[in-house]
């Protein structure tokens, strides 16, 4: 029987980890194992010749899976791992290639936010939902000796090996799911449109690191991590096009037909933000990227990252969340000339920022210039906020402890 990621141990969560994105970075294993163990955890694994620590050209250190721990987890394999240990991929064969490694640092990165919010990660556990697709390119089939002699083990029917017809009963996402540009495969009905055999141009080109599904919403995950990326609006707008038309009116049509994918940026922290926004509001080259989405929401990288995360993935969550911050303003006027969320009962524009989507703050910025405004963040949002509203938009705080305290979310602990 499966045993879901919360059920791991912090030894056996961090080698998993390792196993999926190839490259572990060493500097996000305190987002990982949120404990004071996580000395131990590392110790004890390295120990055991189960890990090992590796000094990158640039002096990035990360973790990799030794022989002996990667064999661990094939001899104990129940299909979760078929995608990243077996044959060319490169979680399983390493690239020399820096920008390759960096892709493998940042799907770590994205992997650590979505597992600390509860979304589904192997194939295995979460819905497939591309069907007719078969392994191709850097995801070959794994020579015999890499499947250890034992070809009948390779399963059909999860994640991107699936034998499922199109015409099959398509599943629906019930639990968030995070898919990511290597599992995504175009439907059989596009025959003829750029199918089969390669890669669409969107897929290979955009810096998305793949799509995160909810029951409600259909998300394209980017990770900025601590850097300024430039950002190519015409292929992110492909990507975009791409995903709306084959996952929310083709693949999932039945579940999102007519939906708009919003965007997701994750980076390293509050700064980030602001210097993206600085540079859209002098009309700078990634000025433009930020339209390509109606909503484009911004997190970051740590626990506070991670909450936010648990508040998108959860529609009824966040209209409570929303809800209680709403009822103490009143609703905007018809024709109101501000993008806002509500106002106050002398008419200023406010702006409710605890899960900041860029488009919409930039309106806000260009329509409160020299006027007065609220904005409501978390507070340790508050200082970037306040340098880039002014002090004409007063700041309404509040602590991300108090939805932890809404919500019942206690810090679950996990056995060594």
């Amino acid at each position: 029987m499966f045993m879901s990621l919360k059920g791991l141990t912090n030894k056996e969560l961090l080698l998993y980890l390792c196993a999926i994105s190839g490259e572990y970075p060493v500097k996000n294993v305190g987002n990982l194992i949120q404990s004071s163990s996580v000395r131990d955890v590392v110790s004890e694994l390295q120990q055991e010749g189960l890990i090992k620590k590796v000094k990158l050209k640039d002096g990035v250190k990360v973790f990799r899976l030794s022989k002996r721990g990667k064999q661990l987890l094939i001899n104990n394999d129940d299909g979760r791992f078929l995608n990243y240990l077996y044959g060319s991929v490169n979680t399983n064969r390493i690239p020399t290639d820096m920008r390759a490694k960096k892709r493998l640092i940042s799907y770590a990165e994205v992997y650590t936010m979505m597992y600390h919010a509860g979304v589904l990660l192997f194939d295995t556990e979460k819905p497939d939902i591309f069907p007719e697709s078969s392994p191709q390119g850097a995801l070959a089939p794994a020579p015999l000796d890499d499947i250890q002699n034992n070809p009948d083990e390779l399963r059909l029917g999860s994640g991107i090996l699936s034998s499922q017809p199109l015409n099959a009963s398509r599943p629906r996402i019930v639990h968030p799911s995070f898919y990511t540009t290597r599992d995504y495969v175009r439907p059989k009905e596009w025959e003829g449109d750029d199918y089969g055999t390669h890669k669409p141009e969107a897929v290979k080109c955009s810096r998305s690191r793949g799509i995160l599904l909810t029951p409600t919403e259909v998300f394209c995950v980017y990770n900025t991590s601590d850097s300024m990326i430039e950002w190519g609006v015409d292929i992110e707008g492909r990507w975009k096009s791409e995903i709306e038309r084959g996952i929310c009116n083709t693949l999932m049509k039945h579940q999102y037909h007519g939906q708009e994918p919003s965007g997701l940026v994750i980076g390293k922290d509050m700064e980030i933000l602001k210097r993206y926004l600085l540079e859209q509001m002098h009309l700078k080259g990634t000025a433009k990227f930020f339209d390509t989405f109606k909503n484009m929401y911004y997190i970051t990288n740590d626990p506070m990252g991670m909450m936010q995360l648990k508040l998108i993935i959860d529609h009824v969550k966040l209209s409570c969340l929303k809800q209680f911050v709403m009822d103490k303003f009143l609703p905007v006027p018809k024709n109101y000339h501000i993008e806002c969320d509500a106002v106050t009962g002398d008419g200023q524009p406010v702006i409710v920022l605890l899960i900041p989507s860029i488009p919409r703050l930039l309106q806000y910025m260009r329509g409160v210039k020299d006027k007065k405004g609220v904005a409501v963040c978390f507070d340790y949002q508050r200082e970037v906020f306040a340098e880039l509203l002014g002090e004409n938009v007063q700041l309404r705080g509040m602590k991300p402890e108090g939805v932890d305290k809404m919500f019942s979310w206690g810090k679950g602990k996990r056995k060594k």
